[in-house]
């Protein structure tokens, strides 16, 4: 996909011509930094984006044939430079842009227009009417931004950190287990997070696992489920838990980090 964009600015025309292809391998070590311009430090160092081997797992993502992954990375290029990028998630009810992101120099020249734009086409070519997106309700601008090409808020989530260290009942008297146990502490070792299947009697939940810092769950329910927080305490009494809740916490030991607004728009 060529693009040229006339953007006026400084009081002259300055011609852009930039290609949408997909992530060149050797880009990959730029794409932690593009992130990271786009949140906060410290929410930043929540998430796997900030394991130094994020590289590493990126890579072996692209080594992937294309129609064997769901998740796809597109450049923005000019004379082989990376000027921004996109990460979309081909899903059964649409397809989700995980990240969309500038160098500082090349914002508001219509680049991420036409990144966003391209989404339209990727939509067409696997048949699906929906777009779908998260973006954190302290970042105005880009709030302000999706909305105006036509998204709107459906949900939110407040992320959370609390410490996993409380009175517990009796622990011989649960039932808990590591499903992928092996599996788990195979990809942490190799990228430092991973995800684990946690089985008790109430649910099977997906748990991550953040460098060593964090185990990271979804939803409101795994905080009531006593099995749960047993099994994470000890699996590892250091980490401290990240719950992602549609439902706002009202328990001063739940520190709130930051709030994302699902963003969502339909394809006529």
């Amino acid at each position: 996909m060529i693009v040229k964009i006339l953007n006026e600015a400084g009081g002259g025309i300055i011609i852009i011509n930039f290609t949408i292809t997909p992530l060149n391998l050797k880009d990959v070590h730029l794409i932690p930094s593009l992130i990271k311009y786009s949140m906060k430090e410290e929410l930043f160092q929540l998430t796997i984006y900030s394991s130094h081997r994020y590289e590493d797992y990126l890579k072996n993502i692209l080594r992937l044939p294309k129609k064997l992954r769901n998740y796809h990375y597109f450049g923005a290029y000019q004379d082989k430079e990376l000027l921004g990028f996109t990460e979309w998630r081909i899903y059964e009810e649409g397809i989700f842009l995980n990240h969309i992101s500038l160098f500082p120099p090349y914002r508001s020249s219509g680049i991420g227009k036409a990144l966003l734009e391209h989404g339209f086409y990727l939509a067409k070519l696997y048949k699906k009417n929906k777009i779908s997106l998260d973006v954190f309700e302290d970042n105005k601008f880009a709030d302000k931004w999706y909305q105006k090409n036509g998204f709107t808020a459906i949900s939110s989530n407040h992320w959370y950190v609390v410490e996993n260290k409380h009175s517990l009942i009796d622990g011989d008297s649960l039932k808990v287990s590591v499903e992928n146990f092996h599996t788990a502490e195979a990809e942490h070792a190799q990228y430092d997070f991973s995800n684990m299947q946690i089985k008790t009697s109430k649910c099977t939940y997906q748990v991550g696992r953040i460098k060593d810092l964090l185990f990271r769950l979804t939803g409101l329910q795994t905080m009531e489920d006593e099995e749960l927080r047993y099994g994470l305490q000890e699996l590892d009494d250091t980490r401290s838990l990240l719950v992602l809740s549609e439902i706002e916490i009202q328990d001063n030991h739940f520190l709130c980090k930051g709030l994302t607004k699902r963003l969502s728009l339909v394809i006529e």
